[in-house]
């Protein structure tokens, strides 16, 4: 990961805590939450507030958690973590869903964390996942607000002390009042007039996610077909099937499956139009340029696939396809890229199965939200554009570059400069 981390697309948007008083708000917050202190004097933390070295501490990404995904826990210390992303969202829903807690309470989180820190309890309603249909149980989500050391408690009773104070006529005689109030503004200041109170969020847009539990799981409801549908990523995982026993009141499909895809076609969650293609020709030029240079790397570690001539280029590709080393589908691509280009209408029912998967895109008629899954799990499906997995599933990324050739990362991380987010 070091030539990630240089090019800002490793550990990019991640806050820094090296104050002392911030590493002992956050460590407040985890305490709070019932959570074993940091024992690191510094480290950074994305918007959710998860520390990649902390997980690295524990040897746990779902340190942030009790028990697993099922119960997370998410902390503020400062408002600028509402611009920043987040690298371990354990469902794809979180980003979301942190937005809208800035939304709805971003005034009160930059007042509090001008002196204390904020941790949220993002109760699903439900206490464990126990089997993975557990998840389509996940309807709404409240986000309950807690601030490190009380302070947003003290507020609320603060303010009602003032409020005896001034509507009981003798108020100023009550010894006991007067303590209280005496207490609680040596304690936490004059509260009166800031603005810390956060009512419960309730967060609903959870029809459609991905969750990593379970190995990873896509969530999809409110299909034209009327059962709820959800993939399973591990391989090891079994799939429930009718045949099993009982009818089921959801659909389950492995990743892997053959016949996911035309699951996803018939219920309209993907499709295949060529016109997306004519309008945005880099799509194909980035999958031919990612086949090609996979290739390359793979008969010459040494092959400088950033700075090749053209004419090099171009001997590479006629050798390695005299050598039967150059996949099948790069010849694909180039004959549709060419019929594209001449304003030929190509039959895309005739191309493999494999470029099939790799062109299929989420449907036009989906929302963003479930735009965004249904992207998420064709990249999980085909993988070779390397751009778009960096874009959409930054885990995987990191996990297929720490297994390429130098040169084909270094050409990875070009691509991804170079070509827009597609």
């Amino acid at each position: 990961m070091q030539h990630l981390i240089p090019s800002g697309l490793f550990g990019r948007g991640l806050l820094p805590v090296q104050q002392t008083h911030l590493v002992d708000r956050y460590n407040a917050c985890l305490e709070e939450i019932g959570l074993a202190k940091t024992y690191r004097t510094s480290f950074h933390i994305d918007g959710w507030g998860w520390s990649p070295e902390i997980a690295e501490e524990r040897d746990d990404p779902f340190y942030l958690s009790h028990l697993g995904p099922a119960n997370p826990y998410a902390i503020l210390l400062s408002p600028e973590q509402r611009r920043l992303p987040i690298h371990f969202p354990y469902h794809s829903f979180d980003r979301d869903l942190m937005e809208e807690v800035f939304r709805t309470a971003g005034r009160q989180i930059e007042d509090l964390t001008t002196s204390t820190a904020l941790w949220i309890d993002v109760d699903q309603e439900i206490s464990a996942y126990h089997e993975p249909r557990d998840l389509l149980m996940v309807e709404a989500i409240t986000l309950r607000f807690s601030a490190a050391g009380g302070m947003m408690r003290a507020a609320t009773t603060q303010r009602d002390l003032v409020k005896r104070f001034h509507s009981e006529r003798l108020a100023w005689s009550d010894h006991v009042l007067l303590k209280a109030l005496a207490e609680s503004v040596s304690a936490f200041g004059d509260l009166r007039y800031r603005s810390l109170d956060i009512p419960d969020i309730p967060y609903t847009n959870t029809r459609c996610f991905y969750t990593r539990a379970f190995g990873g799981i896509y969530v999809f409801r409110d299909l034209p077909g009327g059962l709820p549908l959800l993939v399973l990523c591990d391989p090891e995982r079994p799939v429930l099937s009718p045949e099993a026993g009982a009818p089921l009141a959801h659909v389950e499909y492995g990743l892997q499956d053959p016949a996911l895809l035309a699951f996803l076609y018939a219920e309209q969650l993907v499709d295949l139009q060529w016109t997306l293609y004519r309008d945005n020709p880099k799509l194909l030029e980035r999958l031919r340029e990612a086949l090609l240079n996979r290739a390359i790397a793979e008969a010459d570690a040494e092959a400088d696939l950033v700075g090749m001539p053209d004419g090099e280029r171009k001997r590479w590709r006629l050798t390695l396809e005299r050598d039967g080393k150059l996949p099948e589908m790069y010849g694909e691509v180039e004959r549709l890229m060419l019929q594209v280009s001449r304003g030929m209408t190509p039959d895309l029912n005739a191309v493999s199965e494999a470029l099939s998967r790799a062109l299929t895109h989420p449907h036009r008629r989906l929302s963003e939200g479930s735009w965004n899954t249904v992207r998420h799990l064709l990249v999980q499906l085909s993988g070779h554009d390397v751009v778009r997995l960096y874009a959409y599933d930054k885990p995987a990324f990191f996990e297929a570059y720490a297994s390429w050739p130098a040169n084909f990362r270094a050409w990875a991380l070009d691509a991804i400069r170079r070509y827009d987010r597609a």
